[in-house]
């Protein structure tokens, strides 16, 4: 997917590294692009840029979006980068449904410097980007993302909560697996932090596991396997589930797709 990705940028004349020191020198600068913007007027003001009419630059931010998941699986430089430019693109040449989820991306960024206000302000102009393109599937993208990775440094962990059930219910009535899958597993990390009862914990994080069993995400499953492990030790049941079963049963259900 990534070989691919980097040859159909080229032909748009993005160039995506495979060597870590150039994607590094890329994301660099590219960040300093970013915090020029920044510095240079509101970021609340970044939805008033044009909409993105170019068809090449249309074609360029579509595909990096596409090759987001991808880079986050195999290569978190590049999707650091990839994120980065999908803002300066926007930034560039105006805001399309694929901006809005460069900003909540970008928003992180802001995070791991420390600056949580910048990270709640980008992440909120994503948001309401997302909403106002009315694009179903990059808005269920960006609501996941704004509420796993974004709300949580400015609200209160209980309104997470309960915006993550929101936005599960609309993936469901969507039709989007893989998001409602990824809410499910922020609403169970984000339920142990909100201090709700094991008993409940446990309900939750069995529930994400057969989910997220059921429509075939297999880390995921793993992921919320461990929290079922955690939170039946917690309780003070005898014989949890051990992390090995949750693989062996992984790799059965490989062995019969097969």
């Amino acid at each position: 997917m990534l070989a691919h990705g980097r040859r159909a940028a080229a032909l748009l004349g993005i160039e995506l590294p495979t060597d870590p020191a150039e994607i590094g020198r890329q994301l660099g600068a590219e960040m300093t692009a970013v915090m020029a913007a920044v510095a240079e007027r509101p970021v609340e003001q970044w939805m008033d840029l044009p909409v993105m009419t170019d068809p090449d630059q249309l074609a360029a931010i579509a595909l990096l979006y596409h090759c987001i998941p991808a880079a986050y699986q195999k290569e978190p430089a590049l999707h650091a980068l990839l994120c980065t430019k999908l803002t300066t693109l926007s930034l560039r040449h105006g805001n399309s449904a694929e901006s809005a989820y460069g900003y909540v991306a970008f928003a992180i960024t802001f995070w791991v410097l420390g600056n949580y206000d910048l990270t709640l302000r980008v992440g909120e102009l994503g948001l309401e980007l997302a909403h106002r393109f009315d694009a179903v599937a990059i808005t269920l993208a960006v609501e996941v993302l704004y509420a796993g990775c974004v709300m949580p440094w400015r609200h209160p962990i209980a309104e997470c909560v309960a915006y993550l059930d929101e936005v599960a219910a609309r993936a469901t009535d969507g039709g989007d697996p893989l998001n409602l899958a990824y809410t499910a597993a922020f609403s169970v990390i984000y339920r142990g932090v909100l201090g709700n009862s094991l008993v409940e914990l446990l309900s939750e994080a069995r529930r994400a596991r057969r989910l997220c069993a059921r429509l075939g995400f297999d880390g995921i499953h793993i992921t919320m396997g461990w929290h079922v492990y955690h939170a039946r030790w917690w309780t003070g049941v005898q014989r949890a589930l051990g992390l090995g079963e949750v693989d062996i049963g992984l790799a059965r259900r490989r062995r019969r797709a097969g």
